[in-house]
């Protein structure tokens, strides 16, 4: 999943055991990209579960 988020722009960190951790910069990430990278890992994690 952490790949196909990269692939998506997405940057998260991969945690053991199969976490996933995603930080956010307040000063240069918009409500906008929060919400489409928050739309990206529902959508990843939809397939990985499918």
């Amino acid at each position: 999943m952490t790949a196909r988020l990269w692939t998506q722009d997405v940057i998260p960190d991969y945690r053991d055991p199969g976490g996933l951790r995603i930080g956010l910069s307040p000063l240069s990430t918009s409500f906008t990209e929060t919400l489409d990278g928050m739309i990206a890992v529902r959508d990843a994690v939809a397939t990985e579960i499918a």
